[in-house]
């Protein structure tokens, strides 16, 4: 008996539980989003720093023969010291000691 009376005034969605819902939406949304964003810019930065550590890895291999690199860098090195130039930054690896066995 109980449940035909439940089902009798359940005849339609309501328009205030679909604006509810899209408050609650919305609110997890703008919470989430400056987090996201900054999830992506680190990722970013991050991406870039692999990239230059890649380059120097590179060069370092290849101390004295290699004296320049692709376009973004510029690649300066002396016996003790290898230097990665990347938009007016720069990176690099000196040598203070060596020992040989």
């Amino acid at each position: 008996m109980k449940l035909q009376k439940l089902r009798i005034n359940e005849k339609g969605y309501l328009l205030l539980e679909s604006l509810v819902t899209l408050a609650m939406i919305a609110s997890i949304l703008l919470l989430l989003y400056p987090l996201i964003v900054d999830w992506l810019v680190l990722r970013d930065h991050e991406k870039e720093h692999v990239e230059d550590m890649r380059v120097l890895y590179e060069h370092s291999m290849q101390w004295p023969q290699i004296q320049n690199t692709e376009a973004p860098y510029l690649v300066e090195t002396t016996d003790t010291s290898l230097t990665i130039l990347k938009n007016k930054q720069a990176m690099g690896v000196e040598i203070y000691e060596i020992e040989w066995d």
